[in-house]
This record gives C-alpha cells, sequence and structure tokens, in this order.
C-alpha cells in the first residue's frame, strides 16, 4: 500500500528572548525550517538523526496512478505521456485519488483495455486482471486483483473460482470493509457510487496468468482445490 509516514521533529529556534518561548511566532518556525531543510540537502547524513528512524504512525493514502496492462513500471503523467519509472520515483503530480477518478467526465478516465488503475507500489510486474463488464455485455473497466489474492483467505478466493472465476460478490463484499484492499479501489468507485449492474470476472485469456500467479503466491492452492484447467481455460 502507498502509506503517508507521520515522522517525530526537534526543531531547533535560535534567537528566542526566554526560555518560555515567548515570541514564538508562525515566521520564525518557518525560517527554522528551511534552515533545517537546506542543512539536509547539503548533509542527507543528519536525516536520522533529526527524524529518527522510525514513524510514529502511518495512515494508507488513497493514491493511485494509471499503468500499462503489458508493460512492466510503464505509468502515464498527468501530461498524458507514458515514461517507464520505479515506484519510487513517481511524481506524486501524476497520481490521483479514488474520488478524483470517479469524479472525472468519464469513469475510467481513459483507461482501456491496455491501461488500469494501481497503487504507486503495483506498477512492477503484470498484472492479474478481472474485467468489469455491463450488463449489455459493454467493457467497464478493469481492475487488479494481486493485492486482493493476497489479503483474502483461500477459501473466499475458492469461492470466485468455483462461481467461474467471478468475482463480483467479493467486489461487493469489499465495501463493508476498508481493510479489504478493493475497498476504495479507483476502478471500482465510480461504478459503485453510480449503482451500476456489472460483472467482475477474469476473461479466458487472463486464466493462465491468474493461475500462474497464485501458483507462486500460493504454491499447491490451486491443485488443492482441483481448479487447475487441463486445456488452459476455464475449469470444468
Amino acid at each position: 500500500m502507498s502509506f503517508k509516514l507521520h515522522y517525530p521533529m526537534l526543531l531547533p529556534i535560535e534567537g528566542m528572548m526566554d526560555e518560555g518561548g515567548v515570541g514564538f511566532t508562525a515566521e520564525k518556525a518557518s525560517a527554522a525550517l528551511r534552515a533545517m531543510a537546506d542543512r539536509l540537502e547539503a548533509d542527507p547524513s543528519l536525516l536520522h538523526q533529526t527524524f529518527g528512524r522510525q514513524p510514529v504512525a502511518s495512515e494508507r493514502e488513497d493514491r493511485w496512478i494509471l499503468r500499462s496492462t503489458t508493460k512492466p513500471n510503464v505509468v502515464r503523467k498527468a501530461d498524458r505521456s507514458w515514461v517507464e519509472v520505479d515506484p519510487e520515483d513517481i511524481d506524486l503530480a501524476d497520481t490521483l485519488n479514488s474520488e478524483e477518478i470517479a469524479n472525472l467526465k468519464f469513469a475510467f478516465y481513459e483507461a482501456d483495455e491496455h491501461s488500469v488503475w494501481v497503487r504507486p507500489e503495483d506498477i512492477g510486474g503484470l498484472p492479474v486482471l478481472a474485467s468489469l463488464v455491463g450488463e449489455q455485455g459493454e467493457f467497464l473497466g478493469q481492475f487488479d486483483l494481486r493485492s486482493w489474492l493476497a489479503w483474502e483467505e483461500e477459501e473466499n478466493i475458492e469461492l470466485s473460482f468455483a462461481a467461474g472465476w467471478d468475482f463480483t460478490e467479493a467486489v461487493e463484499e469489499s465495501e463493508c470493509d476498508e481493510a479489504d484492499p478493493l475497498y476504495d479501489d479507483a476502478n471500482l468507485v465510480s461504478l459503485i457510487r453510480q449503482d451500476l449492474s456489472f460483472t467482475a470476472r477474469v476473461e479466458e485469456n487472463e486464466i493462465a496468468h491468474i493461475v500462474a500467479y497464485l501458483d507462486e503466491l500460493r504454491p499447491g492452492f490451486i491443485d488443492r482445490i482441483g481448479a487447475r484447467p487441463a486445456d488452459g481455460g476455464r475449469p470444468k
């Protein structure tokens, strides 16, 4: 997940007239912060001395970026160009939160079969895609199942497989659990808000990929539940 971390900091304020802090102003604090920033930029070794090594609190960020579904680490920038970048080097200006994405003119902001919204840490590798399909069979978008497959209990994953690689129920249940990786998935928020009917399913051309992913993530799981397709398609 993408997190906002909170670090404690001792900020030295020079030139105060007494020990009680009388006269402490926003201007003096701002000047001290700028001076600290200058010191850190001049000597990065002061980082841990200034902030310590562990944050005192953290919160999961609702931050998403549009990535390629066929190329690892390729994302779209705010200027609509595509670049290859490591997660730690993502420009936050190229990200949006799920609310912003849901409020865009079109629910998926030009996302198509070749792109999907993911959290910044999930731009590596290839996504395991579940398609969002409307009542008339129209493509409404897609989402990456990897975080959910790693988080969910095996018995619930098995239920989706038994339903024909259908994850619609999993999406519906995620609305009630903030810990669920799908809870605020930017690919789902707009559809759920509009109360649109859809199914979430892994298409035939993605089944081999989800099986291979689970073979690595949960060795032996696919065979234990008898869900390995003999011909690479859907299990009988």
